[in-house]
């Protein structure tokens, strides 16, 4: 908490400062009897909180913002073998990734026959683990 931010806490009563910890937390604090510096410590609490769940949260954007990245099969390919999604104007398909001896690949529809002409591949998706 910064040193601005503090020193508006200090200057609340205890009620105002549970107050403002009760609209930024879901629990409550009981403020009977409590001192103003122990309300300080429990809103210094309550934004370290929030403050490292905004910081996972961003994370997790990052990374799925990252798994959401198609990527041109003129820059790049998958590994041999490898289920990616590939794309082909609007077409969306799940291929496997084959590669040839003489460097030529296609691109397999899963449960088909049928070869697909993609530009644009990204991996599959991480399955959840819960």
């Amino acid at each position: 908490m910064s040193d601005v931010e503090m020193s508006y806490f200090f200057k609340l009563p205890a009620n105002e400062i549970v107050k403002v910890i009760d609209r930024n937390k879901t629990s409550l604090f009981n403020c009977d009897g409590v001192s103003e510096f122990q309300a300080i410590d429990v809103a210094v609490n309550a934004y370290d909180d929030n403050q490292a769940l905004i910081k996972k949260q961003q994370e997790q954007i990052e990374e799925l913002e990252a798994q959401d990245e198609w990527i041109s099969v003129d820059n790049d390919l998958p590994q041999e073998d490898f289920e990616v999604d590939c794309c082909c104007d609007d077409d969306v398909e799940t291929c496997v990734f084959r590669l040839f001896s003489d460097g030529s690949y296609l691109f397999e529809i899963v449960r088909s026959d049928l070869s697909f002409s993609a530009t644009h591949w990204k991996p599959r998706p991480t399955p959840p683990t819960k």
